[in-house]
């Protein structure tokens, strides 16, 4: 809290879901009415949504003026998840926290080019923060790169590809760990781009503009891998920016 500048732990109030839906078959999101806390001019693209501690939940589209959004995959061994998955209801009341956070778009330079590498629900940081460059810089370089098991885990999918025709400036590609023989075969070329773990070396040459700023959110092994990688290419720790899952872990040297 303190690094971030937000109000303390104890700074809870109030909301009154006013909107639940899926956006997979294992995630929902959830929107909550605009803070009445006074952040809107502070608040960052990224900021976690705090549900309950340590529960901390990204926001995932762009800081609007009348509600907040966040996006929660279920874990079936996580007693909190589950609770937002079958438990939360429209209408509901629960205590949450102003955003907070340090994994934003402010500690990077304005004019750089963004890379921003996502596995799982570490997509949700990454849907603000890409939310808001279209909004207010949208011929600002963008590559998304996002890693799932499949399809049907495969978060906001149509938006990502409607937003890649629309938008010049925006590039995605996208792995498939176990892509499900039936169900995404039609999907190859369009849906996802390669089959198995991420391997940024298939995707160099759209990663090599000396300015660009690699933005990592997703497990930890996921995100070692990949900070390996860019630091073989010679990338400074100085344009790697990350957020970890869970409890934070240095990342290796």
């Amino acid at each position: 809290y303190s690094l971030s500048e937000a109000p303390t732990p104890d700074h809870y109030r109030h909301y009154r879901i006013n909107h639940k839906a899926g956006s997979t078959s294992t995630s929902r999101y959830i929107h909550f009415p605009g803070i009445p806390w006074n952040l809107l001019s502070s608040l960052s693209s990224g900021a976690d949504w705090e549900y309950t501690q340590p529960r901390q939940y990204s926001l995932s589209e762009a800081p609007a003026p009348d509600h907040y959004r966040i996006t929660v995959k279920e874990d079936p061994a996580g007693s909190v998840s589950r609770y937002i998955h079958g438990g939360v209801l429209e209408g509901q009341v629960i205590p949450i926290s102003p955003p907070f956070g340090c994994f934003t778009l402010s500690a990077i330079d304005r004019d750089a080019p963004l890379a921003l590498i996502s596995a799982g629900a570490g997509m949700t940081p990454m849907m603000s923060m890409l939310q808001t460059i279209l909004a207010r810089q949208a011929d600002r370089k963008v590559q998304w790169l996002h890693a799932t098991d499949q399809g049907r885990e495969h978060m906001f999918r149509d938006f990502l590809i409607a937003t890649a025709k629309e938008n010049e400036n925006f590039d995605r590609d996208v792995w498939y760990a176990h892509p499900d023989p039936l169900k995404d075969q039609k999907g190859v070329g369009k849906h996802y781009q390669h089959e198995g773990f991420v391997n940024l070396n298939d995707v160099r040459e759209k990663l090599a503009d000396p300015k660009m700023h690699y933005l990592l959110c997703g497990p930890h092994p996921f995100m070692e891998s990949c900070c390996k990688q860019l630091k073989e290419w010679g990338v400074g720790l100085e344009r790697i920016h990350y957020e970890h899952f869970g409890s934070s872990q240095a990342m290796a040297a």
